[in-house]
């Protein structure tokens, strides 16, 4: 049934057109994105925005620093929003989000929303999600046909004043969870304290979706989580890391590792894990996406890596402390893995499958045979998160279930 055309309608599409008018005086860049797998996903024009400043005053977390409305995809509005988040040791800070809405009325409980969790695009800020507009988010288009609000969270100090810890798994769910709550304070969001909530994250966005919803208990009770989707997610970060160990052309991902958890914990010294050629390099971290990291590290692994992390005591603690699966996140759980990915390993998502089901959740395991990690599309989510709203009853690959 065709949408009618409202005034709110009208105002959008002309604030649309005036961003698009605008962009070409606005200094725009060339800009290339990356996947986990270090290929080049898109080239895009984007004009240059300030990081998300560090909070000059303390805030709750999840508290609007300012909110920009900005572009939208067809039939919607969207957001560009700094708001204030939690590191993963406990400090104030500042992060950044896109909002997506339908351009319709609100239903009564407030629109259900989707937070997306991004996979490996490098630490550099120039490399943030946010940069590229709310119509590069996957599947945005099909969400909002379906009713679903949106919000993508760059991740803390991508896109933002500071560092990023790489694959820091509290700092990962902090940022998804902080969304949330900030979506809900922005005027006209249609987001509400009772909107259905879904985690849903592709590699190293499914990291941060399953921390979202493993900590969702103990740091935002309050977010009514109906629905965790991990997609070939990073789940075992010490494994992550062994894979890398021997393969060259991934040496940047460990090095981005190393560097992250140890801006995460000033206890961890980089120096341990890196030899002092690679860690001559790592200023260019935040400069470079992820292909040119991985471009700039593929040399022999001798020449960058002094000792594996996963060898030495505070650093294997720490990675450990980001393994998922290690709590419920009291909500139903679709993982997607493809059997042949060769950048997360297959057996590390089944032991994920394995974790949750011992720990009652009620896991819908899909595994895409002779696929490799290019396994983002809407196959499987899509239907799942229709039914999950419907209140239909969650399926379940967990023996048993």
């Amino acid at each position: 049934m065709p949408i009618p055309r409202r005034p709110a309608a009208i105002l959008a599409a002309t604030a649309y057109l005036m961003l698009v008018l605008a962009l070409p005086a606005c200094g725009a860049l060339d800009r290339i994105t990356s996947s986990d797998d270090g290929s080049d996903v898109a080239t895009s024009k984007v004009p240059p925005v300030r990081p998300a400043a560090r909070p000059a005053t303390s805030a709750a977390p999840g508290t609007v620093i300012n909110a920009t409305e900005i572009a939208p995809p067809y039939q919607a509005r969207s957001w560009r929003v700094d708001h204030h988040s939690t590191s993963a040791t406990g400090a104030d800070i500042a992060v950044r989000a896109l909002i997506v809405i339908p351009m319709r009325d609100a239903p009564p409980g407030g629109f259900p929303l989707v937070v997306w969790g991004h996979p490996t695009r490098g630490l550099a800020d120039p490399c943030a999600p946010s940069l590229e507009g709310a119509t590069t988010i996957p599947l945005v288009n099909e969400l909002i046909a379906e009713g679903f609000a949106v919000v993508a969270p760059d991740y803390e100090g991508l896109g933002a004043e500071g560092p990023n810890p790489y694959l820091v798994g509290p700092s990962e769910g902090h940022t998804m969870l902080d969304a949330v709550r900030a979506a809900k304070q922005v005027q006209g969001s249609g987001i509400k304290d009772t909107s259905s909530v879904y985690f849903w994250g592709f590699s190293q966005g499914g990291h941060a979706a399953a921390f979202a919803g493993e900590l969702a208990a103990s740091y935002a009770p309050e977010i009514p989580i109906k629905g965790v989707a991990l997609a070939a997610p990073v789940s075992n970060v010490a494994h992550f890391v062994r894979r890398s160990e021997t393969w060259p052309a991934q040496m940047g991902v460990l090095v981005a590792i190393a560097s992250g958890f140890s801006v995460a914990y000033p206890e961890l010294d980089v120096n341990q894990v890196l030899t002092d050629a690679a860690a001559a390099d790592l200023p260019q971290l935040e400069e470079l996406c992820i292909s040119e990291v991985n471009a700039l590290f593929d040399r022999p692994v001798s020449d960058s890596l002094r000792t594996s992390p996963r060898e030495l005591p505070g650093w294997s603690g720490r990675l450990e402390e980001s393994r998922a699966g290690q709590r419920p996140t009291g909500a139903p759980v679709l993982v997607i893995q493809g059997d042949q990915d060769d950048i997360i390993d297959p057996a590390d998502t089944t032991t994920l499958v394995a974790n949750y089901c011992r720990l009652g959740e009620r896991v819908s395991y899909v595994v895409r045979r002779g696929e490799n990690h290019g396994i983002l599309r809407g196959t499987e989510i899509l239907p799942w998160l229709r039914d999950r709203q419907a209140g239909l009853p969650a399926p379940s690959s967990c023996f048993g279930a």
